[in-house]
């Protein structure tokens, strides 16, 4: 846990449609991290702006913990003592490492309610789950394990994969199911890391590197409020990357590529993918002081994946933005 971590979920709500939750540790201290999390709200006259909600999770919760929020609310105090955020504590991973369950408690960012229960592994040796690292597509171990949550006569089946890890557990993925259903498989709502990025060394240099030996390059870091043009305020980083590299190599002109997934018909992606290269063109040009002429932009929609679009890691790494050098030929 580093200031500029970011971890990018996809969540499947039965309620809303699909969107996308950013996540990003903004600070830290030798007492707690500062988690916040970002999105795209509209008032009571209609304005649309960003609303950013900050939680400080204590160091000594992720070691013990038994509770776990799931989300932001902005009602909620900046410190919920004795609660994680991102990912169960220490103590419940230790637990179901030892002896394959765990008492846990979750609660859910909107209701606010605690539901109780106990986690119990699937299997015990862990399983791959597919992750996107500063844009690389990797694998990374996770434990499943299923368990029924809630309070006396309301129950959830619920299923996690957390990230195995001695130090900072992640959940991966959460869902849950219909109150009181037979199955003990969830499937009605859902909470899926598809995305990890990290603060890298000379983020620029190897844009520039990559632009000068293929002239062409993806960016990772480059984050839009779901099914929208508005760059998440956590795009800062990579648009000040690219701006310096773009200040640094001033001969060059780039064109910025615009790339999304097949959620939605072609016309649809093909114009949100333009309108997104544009946004992050405007965002160079008016806040870095790129010169305009020096950008041009162009949306390829859903023509160009480089993933298969049936997983939610794959339309992750679609929806992208690259940067194409016009080479010599």
């Amino acid at each position: 846990m580093t200031s500029g971590l970011t971890v990018v979920q996809t969540v499947a709500d039965p309620s809303r449609g699909d969107y996308e939750a950013t996540l990003r540790v903004v600070g830290t201290s030798p007492k707690s991290i500062r988690v916040q999390g970002s999105a795209y709200t509209q008032d009571d006259r209609g304005e649309r702006r960003w609303l950013t909600v900050q939680r400080d999770v204590l160091l000594v919760d992720l070691g013990n913990a038994r509770l776990q929020v799931l989300g932001f609310h902005t009602d909620d105090p900046q410190v919920l003592p004795g609660a994680t955020a991102l990912g169960p504590s220490r103590l419940v991973m230790q637990d179901l490492l030892r002896q394959s369950s765990a008492e846990h408690v979750v609660r859910n960012y909107f209701s606010r309610r605690d539901n109780r229960g106990t986690l119990r592994l699937v299997k015990k040796e862990p399983v791959p789950f597919p992750l996107l690292v500063n844009g690389r597509r990797v694998t990374v171990p996770a434990l499943q394990a299923r368990g029924s949550f809630g309070i006396a006569g309301s129950m959830r089946p619920f299923e996690f994969y957390l990230l195995d890890h001695p130090v900072q557990p992640v959940t991966l993925k959460v869902s849950y199911g219909v109150e009181n259903a037979n199955s003990p498989e969830p499937s009605e709502w859902s909470r899926q890391v598809v995305r990890i990025d990290f603060p890298e060394p000379q983020v620029a240099q190897g844009l520039a590197d990559e632009l000068d030996k293929a002239c062409r390059a993806t960016v990772h870091g480059i984050y839009f409020e779901f099914n929208s043009d508005m760059l998440n305020p956590a795009s800062a980083p990579a648009l000040k990357s690219i701006a310096g590299m773009l200040r640094e190599y001033a001969q060059w002109n780039v064109e910025i590529e615009g790339h999304t997934d097949n959620v939605g018909g072609a016309r649809y992606n093909l114009d949100l993918s333009n309108r997104r290269a544009a946004a992050v063109k405007r965002a160079l040009v008016e806040e870095y002081g790129i010169a305009t002429a020096r950008l041009s932009t162009r949306g390829y929609g859903l023509e160009r994946p480089v993933e298969s679009n049936d997983t939610a890691e794959g339309r992750a790494r679609n929806r992208r933005v690259e940067l194409v050098r016009q080479c010599p030929t």
